[in-house]
C-alpha cells in the first residue's frame, strides 16, 4: 500500500490542501485552512479518518491549481450576488436557446438548456459542472475543481456565467467533432 500524501500550498490569505490516498482512493478535492500549520494538522486528521497511520504521509507543498472566487455580498440586490441567468443571444438580442437559471449557495445550481437538450449546472465544495442530457441513457459533463473546499458553493454569479460559457464551448467543440466522424 502507497503511503498518502498531503498536498499543501498557499491560497490567497491562507493555506490549501488535499489528500492523495493512492489509485482507487477517495479524495475530497482542496480544503482550506488559516495556516500551513492547520493544513497539516486538518489532514493528518483525514487520514486517520481512513485508518491510515498520519506519520506515514509525505508532504509536499505545491502551488494549489486554486482560484479565489469572487464572493457576492449580503447588499448585493439580488440576495447573496450568486443568483443569475445565463443566455446566449443571437444578432438581433433574442435568446437562441441557451438558457440555464441559477441560484443558491451551497450548492449555487440551476436548470435550463443547451442547444435544445436539458442541462444542470451545478457548483459546490471545490468545484462545479455542467450536466447535459444528450438522450434518456446519456448524458455530457464537464466541470473543474479549482476552488479550495467549500468556496465553490458561494461563486459569485459572474464567475458561474464564465462556468457556463467555457462547458458549453466545450460541448459545441464535442458535437461538432461527433458530427464528423
Amino acid at each position: 500500500m502507497n503511503p498518502p500524501k498531503i498536498l499543501h500550498g498557499p491560497y490567497g490569505d491562507g493555506w490549501a490542501w488535499q489528500l492523495d490516498l493512492g489509485p482507487g482512493a477517495f479524495c475530497r478535492g482542496w480544503n482550506a485552512a488559516e495556516n500551513e500549520g492547520a493544513a497539516l494538522e486538518k489532514a493528518r486528521e483525514e487520514i486517520g479518518r481512513w485508518k491510515r497511520d498520519p506519520a506515514e504521509a509525505v508532504v509536499d507543498r505545491v502551488e494549489p491549481p486554486l482560484k479565489s472566487p469572487k464572493r457576492g455580498t449580503a447588499d448585493d440586490e439580488k440576495g447573496y450576488g450568486t443568483d443569475g441567468e445565463y443566455v446566449e443571444t443571437n444578432i438581433a438580442g433574442e435568446p437562441n436557446g441557451t438558457r440555464i437559471a441559477f441560484s443558491g449557495a451551497c450548492p449555487v445550481q440551476g436548470d435550463g438548456e443547451v442547444d435544445g437538450y436539458e442541462a444542470y449546472y451545478r457548483a459546490r465544495g471545490s468545484g462545479w459542472s455542467l450536466d447535459i442530457s444528450l438522450s434518456e441513457n446519456e448524458c455530457w459533463t464537464y466541470g473543474e475543481a479549482d476552488y479550495a473546499w467549500p468556496d465553490g458553493g458561494w461563486i459569485h454569479r459572474d464567475e458561474s456565467m464564465e462556468n457556463i460559457e467555457r462547458a458549453v464551448t466545450a460541448f459545441r467543440k464535442r458535437m461538432e467533432s461527433s458530427d464528423g466522424e
